[in-house]
């Protein structure tokens, strides 16, 4: 016994050495100390991972494989070289593989908690929910407080849909810790999911007595999970945003985006219409919703709807970009913007039907805090808010005072010689006659006309 303890001594030494020599960037010296420690005490986990590591540092991962294959052929009972090839595997998106691997060190330590883990990331990458569950279910059988466990359970239920495990699981968490609004929260819609619309509400309201601003915590979790491009995720925590404040309408549009996302146009353009009824000064959910309706090629009503956007902000960038695209398709179909009867009404007797919010418009006054811009009364018929042909741009530069205007028209002039000059520049690729031609000067309507500054005010007129 006192010889084994001095090597695995030994061994410990040698590799504090071999970490220290790492640090210091001799990473030779370090491989030749830990090729020695690993004969001396080949079952210390540490040391193999160490060189793994350098290797792998250096660049070398093909020989970082290749001294895990050789441990394995050396010691293939060893089970924490097998979790050691499982994640190489994982992390080399060999997903198949790795579970076989951890299946082998699984099978030498049955008991080991963290690689059922493991095991479980690895099935849901591959969306095997089922066979998660399962390998979930044995990590919390060894280790029933597992957290990790716990989470990717919940994963795996919703993913499924089956609500009912999900409460279950939420009320042994609120046995313990019945003042957790979140807890509540999840609750709630698991049971609103299950149509339990009275539960959900009692459980709902809990969450609101114990924080009252619980909708914004949800709101930040949903733009966070959206700017990780965890779209359905994100629509799933808006949803339960909503619920507790179902007349939010930043909520609402930012659901609508992760819907464009996940091109799911029809679906988006009803959200926004819903936040537009809470909200509808908002020139964001207007031009949101044109941008929408401009990819399900509904054109003119897309055209009204950014011409809506603008007539509340003028520097709405996406209603400015789109309202030149849907213009250029519109005269390519035939069609006159504007010259048809409006398809979008503003009136209080033909309200967006909201499946929410009880009061309807009503709540518009209380909803009013953020503007945009001139916002026209909500009563307004798009009569006087569509596009008039009697409108133009005045831009005002900041930089030099000089003001001057353009409308449509110049705008769609400007686009054409872009077009044209695109089509010149692959004729003379193609030695086409038209690449011979001339590029015409297009004009950049975001910089001042004279002085070329960005720093200009730009505002919609209208003239009789």
């Amino acid at each position: 016994m006192g010889v084994f303890s001095k090597k695995e001594d030994d061994a410990t030494k040698m590799l504090k050495k071999a970490l220290s020599l790492e640090l210091d960037g001799q990473y030779q010296d370090a491989i030749d100390i830990l090729n020695k420690a690993i004969l001396i005490e080949p079952k210390n986990q540490a040391i193999w991972i160490s060189e793994v590591r350098i290797y792998e540092k250096l660049g070398f991962k093909d020989v970082a494989k290749e001294i895990i294959e050789k441990g394995l052929a050396t010691y293939p009972n060893s089970g924490f070289l097998w979790e050691l090839k499982g994640d190489w595997d994982f992390k080399g998106g060999e997903i198949q593989e790795s579970i076989l691997s951890f299946d082998k060190s699984l099978t030498i330590d049955p008991n080991n908690a963290p690689l059922w883990i493991k095991k479980s990331n690895a099935y849901i990458i591959l969306e095997k929910y089922q066979e998660t569950l399962e390998a979930l279910n044995v990590c919390i059988s060894i280790d029933p407080r597992n957290l990790d466990a716990l989470s990717r359970k919940l994963l795996c239920f919703n993913k499924l849909g089956n609500y009912q495990e999900i409460i279950k699981m939420i009320d042994d968490a609120l046995s313990e810790n019945p003042k957790e609004p979140t807890l509540w929260c999840e609750k709630g819609y698991c049971l609103y999911k299950l149509g339990r619309k009275h539960e959900s509400n009692k459980a709902l309201e809990n969450a609101c007595f114990l924080n009252p601003n619980i909708s914004k915590v949800y709101l930040e979790k949903g733009i966070s999970l959206y700017n990780k491009k965890i779209y359905q995720s994100a629509i799933e925590t808006f949803e339960i945003g909503l619920l507790l404040d179902p007349n939010n309408w930043i909520i609402w549009y930012h659901k609508g985006l992760c819907h464009l996302c996940l091109d799911q146009n029809k679906d988006a353009i009803d959200i926004f219409e819903k936040g537009l009824l809470i909200h509808p000064k908002s020139a964001d959910l207007w031009a949101r919703k044109g941008f929408s309706l401009i990819n399900t090629n509904q054109f003119q009503e897309a055209y009204e709807a950014l011409d809506i956007s603008l007539s509340i902000n003028p520097n709405n960038e996406i209603a400015r970009r789109e309202i030149e695209i849907v213009t250029i398709a519109l005269e390519n179909m035939g069609i006159k913007p504007g010259s048809w009867d409006p398809i979008i009404h503003l009136d209080k007797e033909d309200p967006i039907k909201h499946p929410y919010s009880q009061s309807n418009i009503m709540n518009v006054k209380n909803n009013d805090k953020n503007k945009s811009g001139t916002i026209p009364p909500l009563n307004t018929e798009l009569s006087t808010l569509k596009r008039d042909k009697n409108k133009e741009t005045r831009v005002t530069c900041k930089t030099c005072g000089h003001v001057y205007c353009y409308n449509n028209l110049d705008v769609m002039n400007n686009i054409t010689k872009k077009i044209d000059n695109t089509a010149r520049f692959f004729g003379s690729l193609a030695n086409s006659p038209i690449g011979g031609r001339k590029s015409e000067d297009t004009i950049d309507y975001k910089r001042c006309q004279k002085c070329g500054s960005r720093n200009i005010i730009s505002e919609i007129i209208y003239f009789d």
